[in-house]
């Protein structure tokens, strides 16, 4: 389900903003807590006499800042991100405290990537199944397939919580099953999303399509499930992006 335009418009934090490190985000991810950044959404908000909230920011595929939460919105198959004026409509049938609670949580999502230049590509950490397997233990592997079963367990903005809880042993069937395939662009893609040394995270759009994702074929916003047959794996790029989904497709630091 496509956003509004106005909805998905470009977020920007001026350099003057105090940045304080926050680790919100499931995958440790750290990001920026900016409180009384005022924006689109928080006019909305208040506009139904509710209070905006502060927001935590992480950085985007291009290096910007986006609300930490935006890709729990976004990630999945076909997109779970309804518009404004769906959201705002199905938000104004619910009582006051849960209003307010998913208001809070909505964020204005882009319909495509940023068109920027991919900038250095570093070199694949792996570049094979049987590569991928010899550099990484069991345990590690199990608690990289832990971490994405704990996301797709959580509820979403609109379809709330699953009504199938996954494992990590399903995570990993998936991910074996396409011996660490993309299902849409046929990349290599088990690396994990890139940090800098002092832990923070980066600019991941070079290597976009080398970042492994638990992906639904049906999205839950669109009645998906975490039943087996729905759950497939990807790379990050496809999965943030429907546009990109191109079978044989060499950017992003694909490893074909």
């Amino acid at each position: 389900m496509a956003t509004s335009s106005a909805w998905h418009s470009r977020w920007s934090v001026p350099g003057s903003w105090s940045r304080s490190s926050c680790r919100h985000s499931d995958d440790g991810a750290p990001g920026y807590c900016l409180p009384g950044l005022i924006t689109t959404e928080d006019i909305a908000i208040t506009a139904l006499g509710l209070t905006p909230r502060p927001r935590c920011w992480e950085l985007t595929p291009t290096g910007a800042l986006q609300p930490l939460w935006l890709h729990n919105l976004t990630m999945e198959g076909d997109r779970e991100a309804p518009t404004a004026a769906e959201l705002l409509a199905f938000a104004a049938t619910l009582p006051v405290e849960e209003r307010e609670k998913l208001l809070a949580a909505m964020h204005p999502a882009p319909l495509a990537p940023e068109p920027v230049g991919e900038g250095t590509v570093p070199d694949p950490v792996y570049r094979s199944w049987a590569d991928f397997l010899a550099a990484t233990t069991t345990a590690q592997r199990m608690a990289w397939c832990s971490r994405k079963a704990r996301r797709a367990n959580r509820p979403r903005l609109m379809s709330g919580p699953p009504g199938l809880r996954i494992t990590a042993s399903v995570v990993w069937e998936v991910l074996d099953a396409a011996a660490g395939r993309c299902g849409d662009c046929g990349s290599f893609a088990v690396e994990g999303r890139p940090s800098g040394p002092d832990g923070r995270p980066v600019a991941w759009a070079a290597i976009g399509r080398r970042i492994g994702s638990l992906g639904h074929r049906l999205a839950r916003f669109n009645g998906g499930d975490n039943d087996r047959d729905n759950l497939y794996w990807c790379c990050l790029w496809c999965n943030t992006w429907p546009s990109e989904r191109r079978p044989g497709a060499t950017d992003h630091g694909a490893v074909v």
